[in-house]
């Protein structure tokens, strides 16, 4: 049983790192489409697409660190007392469109290294984008599966469930064994269950992580 005081509201992301996130995807994302207006061919759709990749993830930051958090935000409370929240729509469309960006930036190198190596003006470039994008192949067989979620906390009359990235987890209220804020890696509410523990992200959602850690302990205490 959870019976703690109400959380006190606290910085879990500093000005400064939204800052430089988004000041490094910004000049990412200029980079590579000065490089694909400078370029020609394949290599200029290549860098274009890599600019599409970096921007898309720029979005997505934008989406969450810069937007302002309310003390207390409205929830979405459905007709049984179910509370969903979701993370913007905003955040998944642009890390997908990223995902999309990068994996025609890698099919683009792909091709141009089997057909005519000699056009690579950039072979670094081309490594890295390869690398990330073979990182990435597990991520797309558990997408076409539907096992890639979209960042959701659902409390509901029969426990908490949490869906986010590769995560999905669900706990009867009774198996919540403690809540509290955790304020790094990744900062967020943490939520420790008898057989294990998840954090709910505070990058990934606009409603304040305290207001988050108040619904979750008021529905555990019952």
């Amino acid at each position: 049983m959870v019976n703690e005081p109400e959380a006190r509201q606290v910085r879990l992301i500093p000005p400064w790192w939204t800052a430089t996130v988004v000041a490094f995807l910004s000049i990412l994302t200029l980079l590579f489409a000065g490089l694909g207006l400078g370029f020609s061919g394949a290599m200029a759709t290549a860098s274009l697409a890599l600019a599409v990749a970096t921007g898309g993830c720029l979005v997505a930051a934008c989406s969450t660190l810069t937007r302002r958090r309310p003390r207390r935000a409205a929830l979405d409370t459905r007709a049984d007392g179910t509370v969903v929240i979701d993370s913007p729509v905003l955040a998944s469309v642009g890390l997908l469109v990223s995902w999309g960006g990068l994996l025609v930036a890698c099919g683009i190198y792909a091709w141009v290294a089997v057909t005519d190596f000699d056009e690579n003006e950039s072979p670094g470039m081309t490594l890295i984008a390869v690398l990330a994008a073979l990182g990435t192949v597990p991520d797309l067989v558990r997408l076409a599966r539907g096992r890639l979620y979209r960042w959701r906390l659902t409390l509901a009359g029969d426990g908490i469930t949490y869906r986010g990235y590769r995560t999905s987890v669900h706990a009867a209220w009774g198996q919540v064994r403690r809540v509290e804020i955790q304020r790094r890696g990744p900062a967020g509410v943490r939520v420790e269950m008898k057989d294990g523990s998840f954090v709910v992200p505070a990058a990934a959602f606009t409603v304040p992580s305290e207001q988050m850690l108040d619904e979750i302990r008021a529905r555990a205490r019952r």
